[in-house]
């Protein structure tokens, strides 16, 4: 049973966007028609949201079939292969289509061992063979890109790419299906739900501050790395990367936040970073408790939030435009800077292009 609430009208600006938040009622579940417990008249029940500004509208539910895990593998079942790289001793991975020019998205750990005599072999879903190069490979976000060279004895293949990115945000609970080739083991699907929608590289070891993942419980094995984590809209939302020692515990790389990288290495075989020259950290809570024990009050930040500049190297951007040690960023391009990923964020991968930021003078 649900009680009815309302809230006051807010309105709320954040960065280039407006959220709206306004006034619902949500109504206790109400009946309609003749209620007679002896008739022969059915009972008719809704459940309604309505909002204020409009007539009553029925709230709508959308169910998934029982086949819900099916439908979504289906969407990308054949997009999935298998990737065996043959050196002294073969090692098999996964990867899923990009572009129908044959182009294959994996993990950069799944052909870390290549070398001039390798080979990497590319097994599509229905069976068939190819053999692929490495296009372009990143170990600092650990996204590679390989290309299907087929010989002038085979079959052109007829490649269909996934759909990259998801047109929800993910929620912590939502299903998602993971596909890959454990131990060899092509197509196969595993399900589950998200853990949470977003673990930094920090809280996994890994080593590129600008990307992030996707926790799971879906069950991944060796060979599962660079096969796809997809919603149940058939989206590709994450490449299957990394698991713990444990079971039901599985990272994903964020696509909708690699989109940038994915792009670069696609187009030209190597992501260009920015170079700011400055260290940073951001002023969470346990910093500021650190500064007011070992910081003497008159040179403590003047804001409670943001980016603490740490360091400024000489000769570097952040020098030229006058940056100093102890300053604090608040506002990038017009956006409120409150994290040191929200800065890389909004950054993005954009060289050589002017940034403005707002920025409260050290006391030093």
């Amino acid at each position: 049973m649900y009680r009815s609430f309302k809230t006051r009208n807010i309105l709320q600006i954040f960065g280039f966007g407006v959220v709206v938040t306004t006034s619902l009622n949500l109504e206790n579940t109400r009946f309609r028609g003749s209620f007679n417990w002896f008739g022969p008249k059915r009972l008719h029940c809704e459940s309604i949201l309505w909002p204020t500004w409009s007539q009553p509208k029925r709230h709508t539910c959308v169910c998934k079939s029982r086949n819900f895990v099916a439908d979504a593998a289906e969407k990308v079942l054949e997009s999935v292969v298998n990737i065996m790289l043959e050196t002294v001793v073969c090692s098999r991975g996964s990867g899923f289509i990009v572009d129908a020019d044959g182009l294959v998205l994996t993990n950069a750990h799944v052909v870390q061992d290549c070398t001039e005599k390798s080979k990497i072999i590319v097994t599509l879903a229905d069976g068939r063979e190819y053999p692929a190069v490495i296009h372009a490979v990143d170990f600092l976000s650990d996204l590679a890109v390989l290309k299907i060279t087929p010989r002038s004895t085979d079959v052109a293949p007829n490649l269909t790419p996934v759909t990259l990115g998801s047109k929800n945000e993910m929620r912590a609970g939502d299903w998602v299906v993971s596909i890959g080739n454990p131990f060899g083991l092509q197509n196969t699907i595993t399900a589950g739900v998200v853990s949470s929608q977003r673990r930094k590289s920090s809280d996994i070891g890994a080593l590129d501050s600008r990307v992030e993942y996707l926790q799971t419980d879906c069950i991944i094995h060796s060979g599962s790395s660079g096969g796809p984590l997809v919603n149940l809209d058939g989206e590709v939302i994450g490449i299957n990367t990394i698991r713990a020692d444990s079971e039901g515990i599985s990272f994903a790389i964020k696509i909708d936040h690699s989109l940038d990288m994915i792009k670069q290495l696609m187009e030209f075989g190597k992501i260009t970073r920015p170079y700011f020259g400055f260290g940073m950290v951001s002023l969470t809570p346990y910093v500021w408790q650190q500064l007011r024990v070992q910081t003497p009050q008159h040179l403590l930040p003047r804001t409670e939030s943001g980016i603490l500049i740490t360091s400024v190297e000489v000769d570097s951007p952040a020098f030229r435009a006058g940056c100093l040690e102890g300053d604090v960023i608040v506002e990038v391009n017009g956006q409120t800077i409150q994290s040191a990923s929200k800065l890389l964020k909004v950054i993005g991968l954009q060289v050589r292009d002017p940034v403005q930021m707002r920025v409260n003078a050290s006391g030093l």
